[in-house]
């Protein structure tokens, strides 16, 4: 019986010294690629601190060199504007004239406002790059004083309407100065603060 029965004592020892060397070529192994992943992500993420670096500086240098050229244009367009008329009151006018037109023909279609549209065009630019800039600035004060005295009149008329159940207005018979006067009813004397001349209205007649 004992001769029949294999030693085992050796075979046991001999397979764990052998599992002992796999489980720990194993370990090394799991260890190698951890630390070969390591360098790799330490690769990429250099790699990519690099490219973001320089995707920085190249948006820096892209903005510096727009900015550039931007003030490079604004420079050219200021000096080509010096000594010139520029935009002024009656070339607002002109321009809210146009765009009024503009509208008008898209509607209408009439032939004749697409010269009236081209001749405004024309009038806008030779203003806006006149170098006669005394002449100009004269044409802009005639407008000015034209649209002050229509506006005036309109105000003048809008507010006699508002306070017409108020006043009345009468003219002086010596001087002839519009009077506005209170309104009240019936014959009353009054005076003219300009020359003192008295005389009687009636508040009942209509203006």
């Amino acid at each position: 019986m004992r001769k029949l029965l294999p030693p085992i004592g050796g075979q046991y020892s001999r397979d764990f010294r052998h599992e002992g060397r796999r489980v720990a070529d194993a370990k090394q192994r799991r260890q190698g690629e951890k630390h070969r992943i390591g360098l790799s992500i330490g690769g990429v993420c250099s790699t990519s601190t690099a490219l973001i670096d320089g995707g920085r500086k190249s948006i820096s240098e892209h903005m510096t060199n727009g900015g550039l050229r931007v003030n490079g244009f604004k420079d050219f367009l200021n000096n080509f504007m010096r000594g010139r008329n520029g935009t002024d009151e009656l070339y607002k006018f002109l321009f809210w004239f146009y765009m009024i037109l503009f509208v008008l023909n898209l509607v209408l279609r009439i032939d004749y406002l697409d010269f009236l549209q081209y001749a405004i065009i024309a009038a806008l630019f030779f203003r806006m790059l006149s170098k006669d800039i005394p002449r100009r600035r004269a044409e802009n004060a005639a407008y000015i004083e034209l649209r002050n005295k229509v506006m005036g009149r309109f105000r003048v008329g809008k507010s006699g309407y508002a306070k017409k159940e108020e006043y009345i207005y009468r003219r002086c018979p010596r001087c002839g100065t519009m009077l506005r006067l209170p309104k009240r009813s019936g014959r009353h004397p009054v005076k003219c603060p300009k020359c003192g001349e008295s005389f009687e209205v009636n508040g009942d007649e209509k203006d």
